[in-house]
């Protein structure tokens, strides 16, 4: 994978969880009754800022808005429920969408 690779994958991730209207399209089309355990864990297991080739792939000020969001992910995931309506309905996850429309925003995405 490279570095384009990489940014262009967090940036449609991030896309993702920022629309509820795209979760529910990923649910149909791709993931199913787990989609909100995928959306949640597939964003887990590939977020490595410490990598190099993350480093290469987003700026300082980008992976800064990006932590926000992935610590607040990483401190509520074991609360979330795993189906998507049910987590489109937590306060939790709403907050999350929000953090993620935050960051397109501030980075220009």
């Amino acid at each position: 994978m490279s570095a384009n690779d990489l940014r262009r994958s967090i940036i449609d991730w991030i896309k993702l969880i920022s629309s509820e209207v795209d979760q529910i399209a990923f649910e149909r089309d791709a993931a199913g009754e787990m989609a909100g355990d995928e959306l949640i864990e597939v964003w887990l297991g590939n977020y490595h800022p410490e990598t190099f080739l993350h480093q290469r792939a987003f700026s300082a000020t980008e992976t800064e808005a990006m932590n926000v969001l992935h610590e607040k992910l990483y401190i509520s995931a074991p609360e979330l429920p795993t189906k998507l309506s049910e987590l489109q309905k937590t306060k939790e996850w709403q907050e999350l969408v929000q953090i993620a429309k935050d960051i397109i925003s501030e980075c220009g995405w």
